[in-house]
């Protein structure tokens, strides 16, 4: 991946202050040189789960303010652990409430 289309995947990144958008003469983010294209879904830290965001290609140093960036196995995992809660909790109140 070229340093270019690097770039571009910065855009929205909290670091991208670094890629020259800033006064203190900074031309490049330091991560920029060693940064490896992933795949990730965002999850804002306020959603519930499930998540059913899209996994995206982003870098793996990217940062992004009021989110965290999963690898799509750790979000099903995730999800699946809720939804099991969830059919668990279903049951316990259907059978306190049939008792």
């Amino acid at each position: 991946m070229t340093e270019r289309e690097k770039l571009a995947l910065c855009s929205g990144c909290r670091d991208d202050f670094y890629n020259g958008h800033n006064d203190l003469s900074v031309r490049r983010c330091w991560h920029l040189k060693s940064a490896k294209p992933v795949l990730k879904i965002r999850v804002g830290i306020n959603d519930v789960p499930p998540w059913n965001g899209k996994p995206r290609l982003i870098l793996d140093c990217r940062t992004e303010q009021g989110a965290v960036l999963l690898p799509p196995n750790e979000v099903a995992r995730n999800n699946t652990a809720c939804l099991r809660a969830k059919r668990d909790r279903e049951r316990r109140e259907t059978d306190a409430g049939t008792s």
